[in-house]
């Protein structure tokens, strides 16, 4: 993924393993990962795939407080690969972007962009152009 020189790397505060960078502020954050299984119970990990991983996102978006109708899902095409992308918008504006895939070798990819109206837009086409497998 082609990041801009003037972004950052970043660290979120709640401890979780992805690859970040931050554009400076600590509101427009794109994240990398890959699914923690560990989350799945042992004899479901088998079965799991990007649907699974789309529907954990979103219930996780729902525990964070979104309302139902703020939250959306759709089929996309990202690094020439199907996804399925589920996105919000919280309470104080700020917009959640994710894009779940089955990268073809049994590693769901997960790849986020998050931040404020004035700037997902641009964080959203950073992935969409830029990012690889």
């Amino acid at each position: 993924m082609s990041i801009p020189s003037t972004w950052v790397e970043f660290q979120d505060t709640d401890g979780n393993s992805s690859i970040q960078w931050c554009d400076g502020t600590p509101y427009t954050i794109i994240s990398l990962n890959t699914f923690d299984m560990s989350s799945v119970p042992e004899d479901q990990r088998a079965d799991f795939d990007v649907e699974d991983a789309a529907n954990a996102v979103w219930a996780n978006m729902l525990n964070d407080g979104l309302e139902e109708d703020a939250v959306q899902g759709a089929r996309v095409t990202l690094a020439n690969h199907d996804a399925l992308q589920v996105y919000g918008l919280y309470p104080d504006g700020s917009f959640l972007v994710c894009w779940l895939l089955d990268d073809g070798n049994g590693t769901i990819r997960y790849v986020s962009a998050e931040g404020p109206e004035s700037t997902i837009y641009d964080a959203v086409e950073m992935i969409q152009d830029t990012y690889e497998l």
